[in-house]
C-alpha cells in the first residue's frame, strides 16, 4: 500500500494583468490542505510559487510581492506588486 499523500489541485482564482499571470490553486490533501499562489512574469520570464496559509491565502493572491522571499526578487519592480 502507498502511503503518499493524494494531492488533488483546484484552481480558485485567476488574474492576467500587463504580462503578469497569478494563479490561487488549493491542495486537497489526504491529511491536510494548503494554498498556493503561482505568479509568471511573460515579459521576464520568471516563475514563482508562494505557499500560503489557509487564512491568507488571498491576501496572499493579491499581494504577492508582500510573501515573496527577498532572495532573488526584485521588489522595485513595481508589476510585481499587483
Amino acid at each position: 500500500m502507498n502511503d503518499a499523500p493524494t494531492s488533488i489541485p483546484t484552481e480558485l482564482a485567476r488574474r492576467l494583468s500587463e504580462g503578469l499571470d497569478l494563479t490561487l490553486i488549493w491542495m486537497k490533501r489526504d491529511r491536510d490542505d494548503r494554498a498556493v499562489v503561482c505568479l509568471y512574469d511573460w515579459l521576464e520570464g520568471a516563475y514563482f510559487e508562494i505557499g500560503a496559509k489557509r487564512h491568507l491565502a488571498l491576501d496572499v493572491y493579491y499581494h504577492p510581492s508582500s510573501y515573496r522571499n527577498a532572495s532573488g526578487f526584485d521588489h522595485q519592480k513595481r508589476r510585481w506588486a499587483a
